[in-house]
């Protein structure tokens, strides 16, 4: 058997615990201080379920023009007991009005992810 532990990573926007790893999924446990954001991103090929389990903030949608300009397409409340589902290749960001702590489950692809835009500039 397997033994994994979690791991645990500092963030711009707070942390994010890998709390289970599989060849199946990844969960992970993210905590985002109030007043930042994830990057905006997308996964190539895995869909994304969140859950909040504290806190509240938004999850903004976006398009990509032609010319490669970002386009809000949609913004979304969110709160303690809110879900969301976000497909692979979709344009996304989460906001923390209040601190949050989001459940995040996915299939493996610890690096199945592309950057858009780093509000705090470390790309």
């Amino acid at each position: 058997m397997n033994k994994f532990i979690p791991k645990m990573v500092s963030k711009t926007w707070g942390s994010e615990t890998v709390w289970a790893h599989t060849p199946e999924y990844v969960g992970k446990l993210w905590q985002i201080l109030s007043g930042h954001s994830t990057n905006i991103r997308y996964h190539f090929s895995k869909d994304e379920t969140l859950h909040v389990f504290s806190g509240e903030g938004y999850v903004d949608f976006y398009t990509m023009s032609e010319d490669g300009d970002l386009e809000h397409s949609q913004h979304i409340h969110v709160t303690s007991g809110s879900s969301i589902y976000i497909p692979s290749g979709k344009i996304h960001k989460v906001y923390a009005i209040n601190d949050m702590i989001v459940l995040s489950a996915t299939a493996d692809g610890l690096n199945d992810i592309a950057t858009i835009k780093n509000r705090y500039n470390l790309i």
